[in-house]
């Protein structure tokens, strides 16, 4: 099998095969690695993210810290005093984000008081913290190429957004609003729980799950099309370790999985949990008598997870034990036979968020169509835009990769450069719409030929 799609490889279909790569430098979709970095009142330097990759920071040192259920903020923890965010502070976020967009990085973003366990680290003043966002969201804003999402944040241990002092109604919608109208239109806003969704929306999980199911909801309040979440207690527990549960204002697994479903515009992800060696040997959700967990990655499009290649990660390599087989099969799953046998940690890394295989090139007269299968789990949310080169003359494309779905195969119609002939390379590239202008690459190891995959090339 030649890089070049030789005739002999057309003929077995070789060609148009998932070759099994990686492809870790996709953009926008994977393992997303990443942790926390103090910003302080000054001397902050600017970060270099590259690659798709979590930024999370800290600014506890702005806020004067409450109390959460009558237990005090440890001393030294934090500054003492609620403040603004210093220019030296914003700064470093604005320039860290230059740095990004010049190493064509795509980053998930969240902020944070505390980078740790402790309760209460929250400003005194709620207005205080309303006020931090408002100072983040229009630099965030700026870099809608760079910034895929933010995780919501801002309250609680690890910003996970629970164990404080702000989680009434007013408070969820205050923070929601605050974000949604500085932030870019296309960056998604990613809660920790189902309670925040609902409670946002004012509505109780039967009715919502209706409305967003049936697209009326979205009708009725657009921007909050941008809402999603993320789960930091991923796969720890039958209920994501506290993830889902039974409330009216809560949904349990089973409606997560559906609303999840039915969010096709932006990224689902976060972190699989951290568990003791005895309770991920008891997670049910790996015992594929009661549970196909795969069936659920494609359901939720699963998107990024940043610490799936965390070494000695009791979860990751629990989950690395696992093989992938035709057990795993479900309804309206895209082609995997190619990849069992293959061990379910490193599946989940080659499929979260997009992957695109060409199943098919068909050439005619002044146009060839290009069939494409989304093996991954999710979408790519981030535009597109092609081009085919052929005889010296590149010819832009309408390539929207967005519009294929996982499981689902689409047919291109693509027109050809002036001048293609039969002897003709035809090599097709997609990159993002983005000023990086970062590569898209096909799961087609046959057909690679350096950024582009070489069309086979056949009579015209």
């Amino acid at each position: 099998m030649t890089a070049l799609c030789a005739s002999a490889v057309i003929a077995d279909g070789s060609c148009f095969k998932d070759g099994r790569s990686l492809l870790e430098s996709n953009p926008a979709r994977g393992a997303a690695p990443g942790g926390w970095h103090v910003l302080r009142k000054e001397g902050n330097e600017a970060g270099s993210p590259k690659g798709f990759c979590s930024w999370l920071w800290n600014i506890g040192e702005f806020s004067g810290g409450n109390e959460y259920k009558g237990k005090p903020r440890p001393l030294g923890v934090i500054g003492g005093k609620d403040l603004p965010l210093t220019a030296d502070a914003l700064a470093a976020v604005s320039n860290t984000l230059v740095n990004a967009r010049a190493n064509g990085a795509v980053m998930i973003i969240r902020f944070g008081y505390t980078s740790g366990s402790e309760s209460g680290a929250e400003p005194t003043d709620f207005d205080v913290l309303l006020g931090h966002i408002r100072q983040l969201g229009p630099i965030l804003g700026a870099f809608p190429d760079v910034v895929l999402a933010v995780e919501c944040g801002m309250t609680g241990p690890w910003g996970e957004m629970h164990s404080n002092a702000y989680r009434e109604p007013h408070h969820i919608r205050a923070i929601g609003d605050a974000w949604l109208e500085t932030l870019a239109k296309q960056t998604a806003l990613l809660v920790r729980y189902p309670m925040w969704i609902l409670e946002y929306a004012g509505k109780n999980v039967d009715e919502f799950l209706k409305e967003v199911e049936d697209g009326s909801y979205y009708k009725v309040q657009p921007a909050q099309r941008r809402i999603g979440m993320f789960n930091d207690g991923y796969l720890g527990t039958d209920a994501d370790y506290g993830t889902w549960r039974h409330h009216e204002k809560w949904m349990v697994r089973e409606q997560g999985v559906r609303y999840l479903e039915a969010r096709r515009n932006v990224p689902y992800g976060g972190e699989l949990a951290h568990i003791s060696v005895a309770e991920a040997e008891a997670v049910p959700l790996f015992d594929l008598g009661k549970f196909n967990i795969v069936e659920e990655f494609y359901r939720t499009h699963l998107s990024y997870l940043r610490n799936i290649n965390t070494k000695r990660h009791v979860l990751a390599e629990r989950i690395g034990r696992l093989k992938l087989t035709h057990d795993y099969d479900f309804e309206g799953m895209p082609d995997l036979s190619e990849w069992y046998g293959t061990d379910l940690r490193t599946f989940i890394l080659t499929h979260m968020g997009y992957r695109f295989v060409i199943r098919g090139v068909k050439f005619g007269r002044d146009n060839v169509e290009v069939t494409v299968e989304n093996t991954g789990f999710g979408h790519l949310l981030m535009k597109p835009r092609g081009e085919l080169a052929a005889g010296g003359s590149v010819l832009p494309v309408d390539l929207d990769l967005r519009k294929v779905r996982p499981g689902e195969r689409k047919v291109f119609s693509l027109p050809l450069p002036k001048g293609t002939s039969a002897d003709t390379a035809v090599l097709l590239t997609v990159r993002l719409d983005t000023p990086a202008a970062q590569i898209v690459h096909f799961a087609n190891d046959a057909m690679r030929e350096g950024d582009a995959v070489r069309l086979p090339s056949v009579a015209l």
